[in-house]
């Protein structure tokens, strides 16, 4: 940057934060070009380009985010539904009219009391929208509308991740055996989760076709959301998952009941069920009958996963069994499982040896 006298005015030469080089003209007096020279450098310090669109405002960046980035990162449609309400019924409403290039870190922090105070949202979801919230941003300073993304100097509270529930072999037979008793329809469904540690989407879009009962195997291929079929999870969700004896049997008597549908577990109708509508209509009374405490259709999956680290299957085979992208993954989520493995161990360990 350069302050010099050009004629009877005084000029200030600077190359801007962009990379463009910046020529501005008819300063009267040294002292006005310095003043002008101060802000345009402070602007710069603080990652904001000095020829940027200031009409762009944070509406603008969330609505580039929604229509173009997410379809280009063709993510999956319970993922692009929960951003869009997110964004449209959280972020907007708050923080929609700000000048992107304005936007500062306390206005940022101040979005985050908001939530905390005024809607009462969780750490976990406060982290979630804010970590949104910076990607959003991050969008813009990756296309050059804006150069600091000041949602990174911004902290969250710590979050403790809440804990999954696993059932013990007494409370699995009690689910069981309700079922069995007040929802029959729905026992199948039911025992198949809890024997294959299957998601929810993808009991209800499992068919016939990818249900190999000769050799034993499940192939998982699609997912349900919100009545339409799509893919897995992710890349890691597509396997083939083992069926053993008493689910085989199970699976048996099920397409002799179901055999003009081509879904394993379908509606009255003969259709694929919602979701929704297998937790609400049938997941949920049957565990409100059981008077066994809280339980989520999701703590099926990992009371399956806990099960098989308890009998001492490897975590490369619950890796693959389960869907999971890696051992590591598998090993993080059922660390308490381990630790328990770890005390009974030391206990062998005691008695290793009749050492007096």
């Amino acid at each position: 940057m350069a302050i010099r006298k050009r004629n009877k005015s005084w000029q200030i030469d600077f190359t801007d934060i962009s990379g463009k080089r910046i020529r501005k003209s008819g300063f009267h007096t040294k002292a006005e070009a310095e003043n002008a020279f101060v802000k345009l450098k402070a602007n710069n310090n603080k990652g904001i380009s000095n020829v940027i669109n200031k009409d762009i405002t944070l509406i603008d960046a969330c609505q580039y985010f929604i229509h173009k980035y997410m379809e280009l990162k063709d993510l999956k449609e319970k993922t692009k539904d929960e951003y869009t309400r997110i964004i449209n019924r959280i972020i907007i409403p708050y923080l929609g009219k700000y000048k992107l290039y304005l936007l500062s870190q306390n206005d940022v922090e101040n979005f985050i009391l908001h939530l905390k105070k005024e809607k009462k949202l969780s750490s976990a979801s406060i982290c979630k929208y804010k970590t949104l919230l910076g990607s959003i941003i991050e969008r813009q300073v990756e296309k050059g509308i804006i150069y600091n993304n000041v949602v990174k100097k911004v902290h969250c509270d710590k979050v403790e991740s809440r804990q999954a529930r696993a059932l013990n072999k007494d409370e699995i037979n009690i689910l069981l055996n309700t079922c069995k008793r007040i929802k029959p329809n729905f026992f199948p469904m039911l025992f198949t989760a809890l024997f294959t540690g299957m998601r929810r989407g993808e009991l209800v879009a499992l068919m016939w076709e990818n249900v190999d009962l000769n050799n034993c195997i499940i192939k998982v291929k699609y997912s349900e959301y919100k009545g339409k079929l799509y893919t897995p999870k992710s890349k890691a969700s597509y396997r083939n998952i083992t069926i053993c004896p008493m689910l085989k049997k199970v699976l048996l008597e099920q397409k002799l009941k179901t055999s003009k549908s081509k879904y394993v577990f379908p509606n009255s109708k003969g259709e694929m069920y919602i979701g929704d509508n297998v937790t609400k209509r049938l997941f949920n009374p049957v565990v409100k009958a059981c008077n066994i405490g809280h339980l989520r259709f999701h703590d099926l999956r990992h009371t399956f996963g806990s099960q098989l680290i308890e009998n001492n299957v490897s975590p490369k085979r619950v890796q693959t069994e389960m869907g999971h992208s890696s051992a590591n993954v598998t090993l993080n989520i059922y660390t308490h499982v381990l630790d328990e493995s770890a005390q009974k161990f030391k206990s062998v360990l005691d008695n290793l040896y009749a050492v007096s």
